[in-house]
């Protein structure tokens, strides 16, 4: 670690031009090289936005699980916080789907009968698996990697229309007012409750309206 902080900061010092994605990022490379310039992910709204959703088919391998479902999709890594995934699954009215590469040990985990690993997919596929979330979640541990990241998929996620819960990343916290925060596992499983119960809220409003 202390050797690639090194070649890091020498690479910093030797370049011509700096780019990162996070706020984080910006604040700790700049004393490296004063070139260096802020560039937050973007996002392909037509391909995740509810208005494609909504004549699209569920893929095969979601359209079964029971719902609601609360979804991930990205790397399945360490900074997940899999203790909390655990938490999720324990409510047994709620459906837990997984989706991405993974490269941690995931059997030790009690995986339970509603946690489904669904592997990695597509990002052309992505929007056929959202439309079966009820919940998009980002369950992140804070540590030093997440802490300097952003995201790509919280935007993604926003794109679709679906709820966002999330831990208190600091790429996150700036979107609070559209993403609900959750410090704790408590916390977040309450995030998670009053998620579904607006989704559900309205849906009767819609259907009272259309009535």
């Amino acid at each position: 670690k202390k050797l690639v902080k090194e070649l890091e900061e020498e690479l910093l010092k030797k370049v011509d031009l700096v780019l990162v994605v996070s706020d984080k990022l910006f604040q700790t490379k700049k004393e490296y090289n004063p070139n260096i310039f802020l560039i937050p992910h973007g996002v392909e709204f037509d391909h995740f936005s509810r208005y494609n959703l909504t004549s699209m088919e569920l893929s095969a391998d979601i359209k079964y699980i029971k719902r609601p479902i609360i979804g991930y999709y990205g790397l399945i890594r360490d900074w997940i916080d899999f203790e909390l995934l655990e938490k999720i699954a324990q409510r047994k009215d709620w459906s837990l789907v997984l989706i991405g590469p993974t490269s941690v040990d995931i059997s030790k985990i009690q995986v339970k009968e509603n946690m489904h690993f669904l592997g990695p997919k597509d990002y052309k596929d992505l929007p056929l698996y959202l439309q079966g979330f009820d919940v998009c979640i980002i369950p992140y541990k804070l540590t030093e990697v997440t802490i300097n990241a952003r995201p790509l998929k919280l935007f993604e996620y926003l794109a679709s229309g679906k709820p966002v819960v999330s831990t208190p990343l600091p790429s996150v916290l700036p979107y609070r007012d559209v993403v609900r925060i959750g410090s704790t596992h408590e916390e977040f499983l309450q995030q998670i409750e009053k998620s579904l119960q607006e989704k559900d809220e309205s849906q009767n409003l819609l259907s009272f309206r259309t009535a």
